[in-house]
């Protein structure tokens, strides 16, 4: 028996034994589109007058009816050519026509319902049947329903129905991870999720919540910024991305304590596990490299931090002036200096073969250039240590 699939989810796609068919009914639009509508009314009659105001909604025809039959003559043709088993599914009933999947047939659709609708209100992520359950249902939902087709509002209503189902079983699942400190699987789920949903606030925030409490805030901002040009792409800025950058602004306002967090963790001399992220990484590979060198020489090594503060009420003007500060470290510090972005206000900096007064005359020329380019709303601030073997206190430099 040959294995059928239908795909309306995304896309309709029509495969064979793995082989695409849905050329063949390509020759049918209106074929397609009523196969599509008893599909999402499965198990139901369909009468006559109700297809025929579905697939002629704005026709004027005599005889609309024997339009519905003709169309019907010549896609039951065409799923014949496929499959006789195809077109069995498509049956007349007194009164109507409906949809009856015969064996050997599948339907993302109804394989995602009848998934959604077990886990949905009552999901255990610790019990393996269930995450089972869970990770297929993810897969089966690869986008919204039929979205690359105009839509009439029957389809539309169904649509968001649909799409509603797979986010509140997503965020209760979400929830449950949360609960049970399971952040790397979060971070999986909500990638997985926006691929389907990429301009959902809610799984662009979940998943910036869930890198920041795995200690991979410089990936929570870069997670931000794709979010932002999203929506700015499609001219829908958000007001919950606006708060939640707001909220993200709220624990990195501590100077001292940043320098000090930092310090500590790269003399540590290994990698923290799962602190340590992208630039961040290459950062304290770079730190240590330079402090094992001071065994050999006399040079030291200046860490610093730099922090923007205000405006308090424009997260997005503050976020482009934290862009403007990088791009004025990229061209003022030498060859050899590095930089990266510690979180939403402030950017590390390592400069090799400096001493604390070479790292003052650096943070008065940075202030310099960058209040040229920002010279209103935003406040700069650095504070540096001079590294050794035996690392002596910070001090900071207003």
């Amino acid at each position: 028996m040959s294995a059928i699939r239908l795909r309306l989810l995304g896309s309709f796609h029509l495969d064979v034994d793995g082989k695409p068919m849905t050329d063949v009914l390509a020759h049918s639009p209106k074929g397609i589109q009523l196969i599509q509508y008893l599909i999402l009314n499965r198990g139901h009659m369909e009468t006559t007058q109700a297809l025929t105001r579905a697939m002629w909604p704005d026709s004027d025809a005599v005889r609309p009816e024997s339009a519905l039959k003709t169309l019907i003559s010549r896609l039951r043709t065409l799923m014949g050519q496929i499959s006789p088993t195809l077109a069995e599914c498509l049956k007349t009933v007194r009164g109507g026509y409906q949809w009856e999947a015969q064996p050997g047939v599948t339907v993302d659709v109804e394989d995602f319902l009848a998934l959604a609708e077990e886990l949905h209100g009552r999901i255990d992520v610790e019990n393996d049947l269930q995450a089972h359950a869970f990770r297929r249902m993810m897969s089966l939902y690869t986008g919204r329903l039929l979205q690359n087709q105009e839509q009439p509002e029957w389809m539309q209503q169904r649509a968001e129905a649909l799409h509603r189902l797979y986010l509140n079983v997503v965020e209760e699942a979400l929830q449950k991870l949360q609960s049970a400190g399971r952040m790397q699987q979060m971070v999986s789920i909500c990638r997985e999720a926006l691929d389907a949903d990429p301009m959902s606030s809610a799984l662009n925030m979940r998943l910036m919540d869930a890198l920041i409490h795995s200690g991979r805030e410089s990936e929570a901002l870069q997670q931000y910024h794709h979010a932002s040009e999203l929506h700015a792409s499609a001219d829908n800025p958000t007001h919950a991305l606006n708060e939640y950058y707001s909220r993200m602004l709220q624990g990195s306002r501590d100077l001292r304590a940043s320098l000090e967090s930092l310090k500590a963790e790269l003399l540590q001399g290994v990698d923290t596990p799962g602190a340590l992220v992208c630039d961040r990484v290459v950062f304290g590979e770079l730190f240590r490299l330079e402090q094992r060198s001071l065994e050999r020489t006399e040079s030291t090594i200046t860490l610093g931090v730099a922090m923007l503060t205000g405006p308090e009420k424009s997260p997005w003007q503050l976020d482009a002036a934290m862009t403007g500060l990088i791009n004025v470290m990229v061209a003022r510090l030498r060859r050899g200096d590095v930089i990266t972005r510690l979180n939403a206000t402030q950017v590390a900096f390592l400069l090799p073969h400096a001493t604390e007064e070479d790292a003052t005359a650096v943070a008065d020329r940075l202030k310099r250039s960058f209040y040229l380019q920002f010279p209103a709303g935003c406040t700069l601030t650095f504070a540096f240590t001079a590294v050794s073997v035996g690392s002596g206190p910070w001090k900071p430099q207003k």
